[in-house]
């Protein structure tokens, strides 16, 4: 890895069908900023840069969020590999970048994630586990595009096997009393994942 900050990478992409609304554009309450610039600004600190992957649903909405902030760039999928899931965010940001990047990607539903909790994943390639659960989209690794093209052409869509095996990812082990910034929201109704 390199010593300078990595790039931040937010996925936005999903298609939140459980949550019955975009969960990147969710605000939990009306003065809230949507859980997308959120999550931007608890990665902010500690990234050079943040990219948002988006779908093509969401794209112009999380686009005009971020039309000030010339930090921030938010990328559609690309082709041939739309709608894969995580690893589509991935391989656009390398697509776009087209260099090895040392990336620290978030999602959008881990609204009571913490920097602080984040820079503790800037030690080593890892993914968080707390209380025996792993949170494979809170990921710190490096990557590029030929390695993201070479795992999707295999089929395989597991962005935990993409992290370890291509990434060498390792499980990072947070005490118990991080597990309520580890909570996913992906019911609005508050049964969480």
């Amino acid at each position: 890895m390199t010593p300078n900050k990595p790039i931040g990478l937010i996925l936005a992409g999903g298609h939140s069908r459980r949550f019955g609304t975009d969960k990147a554009l969710y605000r939990p309450t009306p003065k809230a900023l949507p859980q997308v610039q959120q999550m931007a600004l608890i990665l902010a600190p500690l990234v050079s840069q943040i990219f948002v992957s988006v779908n093509h649903h969401n794209q112009s909405a999380i686009t005009k969020l971020f039309a000030n902030d010339n930090a921030t760039t938010v990328l559609a999928d690309q082709a041939p590999f739309v709608d894969q899931g995580p690893l589509s965010g991935i391989y656009a940001t390398c697509h776009y970048l087209k260099t090895t990047t040392d990336f620290l990607m978030v999602p959008t539903d881990y609204p009571k994630l913490e920097t602080a909790t984040l820079n503790q994943l800037l030690k080593q390639p890892c993914y968080p586990v707390v209380d025996q659960r792993s949170h494979q989209t809170i990921a710190h690794f490096e990557t590029n595009e030929n390695a993201v093209e070479h795992y999707l052409n295999t089929g395989q869509r597991r962005v935990r096997i993409f992290l370890t095996e291509a990434c060498g990812c390792q499980p990072f082990v947070l005490a118990s009393n991080y597990q309520p910034q580890f909570t996913n929201y992906n019911q609005r109704s508050g049964q969480n994942d």
